[in-house]
């Protein structure tokens, strides 16, 4: 019996959980860097990329994308011994408008990439996700 009721509170808890996610906008982003020989800059769009995949409403894309992110990646190192990674990160709109620009450090790309993507998220896509769900004043 306690089986089939925790069955039942599963299933309820999964389809409440499925409607409410399709009832919400994707946010479309793309993640960009310059092109040039830099290694360190396409592992950074790589690893950016996976971690705003990993946000529930975020669609990486390249079509018609909300904001815009692009990174610039650079080695730390003294007397020849690498120690991290410093990155530049820019947030603009689709209109080219900035909304923000930081630097990121860490021993690790995917570490920075994960810092980016949860500042991001509860800075800026929880209010893009707040402003899609008000109604309309019309």
């Amino acid at each position: 019996m306690n089986a089939i009721l925790s069955f039942v509170v599963t299933l309820v808890t999964y389809v409440f959980a499925c409607q409410m996610l399709a009832g919400a906008p994707e946010i479309r982003v793309k993640v960009t860097a310059p092109t040039g020989d830099n290694g360190d800059d396409a592992q950074m769009v790589s690893a950016l990329s996976h971690e705003f995949r990993k946000l529930d409403g975020v669609l990486v894309t390249d079509t018609k994308p909300a904001l815009n992110i692009s990174c610039v990646v650079a080695p730390m190192e003294t007397n020849r011994k690498q120690f991290g990674y410093a990155a530049s990160i820019a947030i603009t709109a689709a209109d080219g408008r900035l909304i923000t620009h930081s630097i990121q450090t860490d021993r690790t790309i995917d570490a920075i990439a994960h810092a980016v993507a949860i500042s991001v998220d509860g800075k800026i896509l929880e209010q893009l996700r707040r402003s899609a769900q008000e109604p309309s004043s019309r």
